[in-house]
């Protein structure tokens, strides 16, 4: 999804704000793609609700981005929404790097995206939209993948 269809996608939200989920799916206004694309949804949603337009941050995570796009948060036994990061890049600090890695096994990984401005994960970490591998990077002198 582009970065264009997903500012669309917020516009159609925040156009269609004061509108029933009846009268919106029954006007044929808001294209498929909007209801088909969990990222475009999403975006979609945020201006729905309200919401100033997602930002895109980068940060990082353990393991790799799962391929629906959306973390699983095994605790409440349901879908994320969006791809759970461990901390943005000038973020709050959750934990220390040292006591993080003592708790996985799965690599760190760099990733980008719109961070989700209605939701956060399980534990209370910011979710990523349309997340993506970022290039190379460093935290606290450990290279990342």
């Amino acid at each position: 999804m582009t970065h264009t269809n997903l500012v669309a996608a917020y516009n159609l939200g925040k156009q269609t704000a004061d509108k029933s989920y009846t009268d919106i799916c029954y006007s044929g206004d808001i294209p498929e793609w909007v209801f088909d694309d969990t990222d475009a949804n999403e975006f979609f949603e945020a201006g729905r609700a309200g919401y100033e337009l997602p930002t895109y941050g980068t940060g990082w995570r353990y393991g790799a981005i799962p391929e629906s796009g959306r973390s699983y948060n095994y605790r409440d036994d349901r879908q994320e929404r969006g791809v759970s990061v461990m901390q943005l890049d000038g973020g709050e600090k959750i934990k220390t790097l040292a006591e993080l890695n003592s708790l996985s096994t799965r690599p760190i990984v760099r990733v980008s995206g719109y961070v989700n401005p209605s939701d956060c994960g399980g534990d209370g970490e910011p979710l990523l939209i349309a997340c993506t591998i970022a290039r190379t990077g460093a935290i606290g002198g450990t290279r990342i993948a």
